[in-house]
């Protein structure tokens, strides 16, 4: 019986990540235009906006202040319960993930005001990764708000580029990425561990200063 239970849990997370992904609006990635002369691993440059390019840039030094900034807090110990989930350098090779269903643990760490909590352990939501036109999407519904976009491969480089968009509600459609700068979603995605990977969003929508994905893929029951 307890192996049917879990089989059945699989098949509905599965399932519900399967049907976010058939609701996802997000259009596909422009192709470059021919005018433009890219730097190899770079084609991410040609479609991201100025403002989330800026972000992506200052993403690096963001992320130590922030954490920084927990662990001066007193949050040492859940940071340093999550592994190396927080760590810069955590980053493996090879980072494209499988395409399938995940589950995805928000994390949002940094502070924008004195009272906001530089911390908080989120609750786990359904991701999924897919492929369309050659390249992998990925979409998540963290509760209200929904993200949606693709990952941009980078030449012999540890993580992907992502650039995406958001909305709140079920009933709001995914704006096509860089319709609108306030919904803009850029980040990067990496490989950490064995079937564990991270999206680190360079955006403050889902609170803090950034927000951190935990992605674990949802495997078969055995």
């Amino acid at each position: 019986m307890a192996k049917c239970g879990k089989a059945a849990k699989a098949l509905v997370m599965v399932a519900a990540c399967a049907a976010l992904a058939g609701c996802a609006s997000f259009t596909r990635p422009p192709k470059a235009r021919p005018t433009v002369t890219l730097e190899a691993g770079d084609p991410w440059r040609n479609v991201a906006t100025a403002k989330d390019e800026q972000l992506l840039g200052r993403l690096r030094p963001a992320w130590a202040e922030a954490v920084a900034k927990a662990r001066k807090a007193g949050f040492v110990r859940s940071l340093d319960r999550t592994g190396n989930l927080f760590d810069p350098a955590a980053a493996l090779p090879r980072p494209a993930p499988s395409p399938g269903a995940y589950s995805c643990r928000l994390y949002t760490i940094g502070s924008l005001a004195p009272r906001d909590r530089p911390f908080v352990a989120g609750r786990s939501f359904f991701c999924f990764v897919g492929v369309e036109g050659g390249q992998l999407s990925f979409t998540a519904d963290l509760i209200p708000t929904r993200i949606g976009g693709y990952l941009w491969d980078q030449d012999g480089a540890a993580q992907l580029t992502f650039l995406g968009s958001s909305a709140r509600g079920r009933s709001v459609p995914l704006p096509p990425y860089g319709k609108t700068s306030e919904n803009g979603v850029p980040g990067i995605f990496e490989r950490i561990g064995e079937f564990r990977y991270r999206l680190v969003l360079a955006s403050p929508l889902l609170g803090g200063e950034l927000a951190i994905l935990e992605l674990k893929p949802v495997l078969p029951a055995s």
